[in-house]
C-alpha cells in the first residue's frame, strides 16, 4: 500500500468486494477536520499521501 497511483477510482461499486475510494476535498479555511467512518467496515484513511489509519467497524 506504499504506491497507490497505479489504482483506478473508476470502477463500478460491487457489493461486498474490496474497494479503494477518492475523495478530494477543497479547504479554504483551516481548522478542526473529522472523518466520519459509520458503515464503512474496514479499511485505512490515507490523507495527502500519509496514512492515518486504520479503522474496523468490530474493534477500535
Amino acid at each position: 500500500m506504499d504506491n497507490l497511483t497505479e489504482l483506478s477510482f473508476d470502477l463500478a461499486w460491487i457489493e461486498k468486494q474490496p474497494s479503494f475510494y477518492l475523495f478530494k476535498l477543497n479547504i479554504t479555511e483551516v481548522g478542526d477536520t473529522f472523518i466520519d467512518l459509520s458503515g464503512w467496515g474496514k479499511g485505512f484513511v490515507r490523507v495527502n499521501q500519509f496514512n492515518i489509519g486504520r479503522f474496523w467497524e468490530k474493534a477500535p
